[in-house]
């Protein structure tokens, strides 16, 4: 059964734009998610009041509920843009259910450290009694139950191996792991690796529709299976002889129980890694995010990581002012592409839908 169409009428459509973006086939018009709001609102939920603690916006469940509601009442889903119910603990909660503890903040969480020793610390296990685990399945089964199939409750940024390692035993610290204990490191992730499988499975099977069809948070991504963002911002410190080390062994055994990938390059110093990631048979997509205090991602300077993202048989992933669609599709098509951005109403999204399809 599809998902109801009470918030997005052409679902149908969206979902075969999407495969044919994961598969790189022939298309009118770029996959376009385009922010935009309602020309009149499904309802008057208000927007919750911000709490004083932080950790209400990520653990309250009726915050979250009438944050989404209000969401979905207010904007557009005419492009291809996804209603989602989304409730994240951070961008790495895989971290928490493994052992460390969080510290929110208003507009993220962190992780503290709680490996002392990759040496005499036990190596973690599946522990379906841990906290947070629980409290973020018991958190997705009531949304699940109030949201049904109004919108896609989508998978967690549960992140894996390398930064996952990273945020347990502190960046820093982690780096000179790498040089004095690399068996003790590869140890660690492959154990790290068993474990997101089966993390990732409890959300998903919470998660998934009907056909078994599944969204990825934040990133806005739809498949029809096991769908996935997989990343490694700890790569901005490494050389590329330690990302085919430590990393790249690591995803490709992740990906291979996963059926749409999808990974987040995160800024110029991950440039280097571009060409090993090409050669993942089953990575069909790569994000840019240019990140802080670089050129803006529609600078003329990532035309060449563009190029080469879509030469080497990747989907491309990215983010662009309105204003830079059009131009942005005239040179590199429609192929292959997803482009993520905002307008003011929905009569703005439906042009701009038009003006990418001529340009394409």
């Amino acid at each position: 059964m599809p998902p109801s169409t009470q918030y997005k009428q052409n679902w149908a459509e969206t979902q075969e734009r999407f495969e044919k973006w994961w598969h790189r086939e022939p298309v009118d018009r770029p996959l376009m998610a385009i922010d935009a709001p309602r020309d009149a609102p499904l309802g008057d939920t208000p927007w919750p009041k911000e709490s004083k603690d932080p950790a209400q916006k990520y653990l309250n469940v009726d915050y979250l509920i009438q944050g989404t509601r209000c969401w979905l009442e207010h904007n557009d889903f005419g492009s291809d843009s996804l209603p989602e119910v989304t409730a994240n603990l951070g961008p790495g909660s895989l971290s928490l259910y493994l052992g460390s503890e969080p510290v929110f903040s208003p507009d993220t969480v962190w992780y503290k450290p709680c490996i002392e020793s990759l040496e005499n610390t036990p190596l973690p296990k599946y522990d379906p009694e841990n906290r947070w685990l629980r409290a973020h399945l018991d958190l997705f089964r009531k949304l699940r139950e109030l949201f049904g199939a109004d919108a896609y409750l989508t998978i967690p940024d549960l992140v894996e191996s390398t930064d996952i390692l990273s945020a347990m035993r502190g960046p820093a610290t982690f780096l000179y792991d790498l040089m004095d204990r690399p068996e003790q490191c590869r140890r660690w992730l492959e154990r790290i690796n068993r474990l997101y499988q089966i993390h990732y499975d409890a959300f998903y099977n919470l998660v998934k529709d009907d056909a078994g069809g599944s969204v990825f948070t934040a990133f806005h991504i739809w498949g029809p299976g096991r769908t996935v963002k997989v990343q490694c911002d700890f790569s901005a410190m490494i050389s590329p002889d330690q990302f085919g080390e430590f990393f790249i062994p690591y995803v490709r055994k992740q990906i291979e129980g996963l059926d749409r990938v999808l990974y987040h390059l995160d800024g110029p110093n991950c440039i280097c890694h571009v060409d090993q990631l090409l050669k993942l048979e089953r990575l069909h997509a790569i994000q840019w995010i240019s990140g802080s205090g670089a050129a803006p991602n529609e600078d003329e300077r990532w035309y060449p990581l563009y190029e080469k993202i879509l030469k080497g048989g990747k989907g491309l992933h990215v983010s662009l002012p309105a204003r830079a669609v059009e131009g942005f599709v005239r040179r590199f098509g429609a192929r292959g592409v997803y482009i993520l951005t905002s307008v003011k109403s929905a009569r703005e999204a439906r042009e701009l839908m038009a003006q990418a399809k001529r340009a394409s």
